[in-house]
């Protein structure tokens, strides 16, 4: 049961609850004196409501995007590097690298240090991508960085294959 907020319990509000590495703001709907105040263990007012809650991860990611230009049919780019860098005070992770459902059979990780890592505040990680072209076309996608199923960064990549 949600009662009225006390006024000694407003600056609690102003921070945000730590949870995996990311930050999950509460509303006032959702906080009530016994969250607050630690409340008992198995207590329904401290479950927080997934899809009320705002999450946010701090992740940067170099380059935001890159253009692998046009490669023939048959063969492959040079890698590029995608650095991921936790801008956060706190770790974040364990990450988890998505590139599409299902990811996109042109473009490949060669190399990376990320799935799986847990970042300390200030430790990067990093993620070898090249374009090996199946078909005549031009294609874009993304790289997405996440913890659980929350997307902490995102960043593009294209390639083209001509006709030759």
């Amino acid at each position: 049961m949600n009662r009225p907020l006390p006024s000694p319990l407003l600056p609690a509000l102003v921070g945000a609850l730590l949870v995996s590495g990311c930050a999950s703001l509460l509303s006032l709907d959702e906080f009530d004196e016994s969250s607050a105040s630690g409340g008992s263990e198995g207590d329904a007012s401290q479950d927080v409501d997934a899809e009320a809650a705002a999450v946010a991860c701090s992740l940067d990611v170099t380059p935001v995007y890159h253009n692998f230009g046009p490669v023939p049919v048959g063969q492959v780019s040079s890698p590029v590097r995608f650095t991921v860098v936790n801008e956060q005070a706190v770790p974040v992770g364990p990450l988890v690298l998505w590139g599409g459902d299902p990811p996109n059979p042109n473009f490949s990780i060669t190399a990376q240090t990320c799935q799986d890592t847990t970042l300390d505040p200030g430790a990067s990680c990093t993620v070898d991508f090249v374009f090996a072209p199946q078909a005549l076309g031009k294609y874009l996608v993304p790289l997405v960085v996440k913890v659980g199923n929350v997307e902490c960064a995102k960043v593009h990549m294209e390639g083209g294959a001509p006709p030759t």
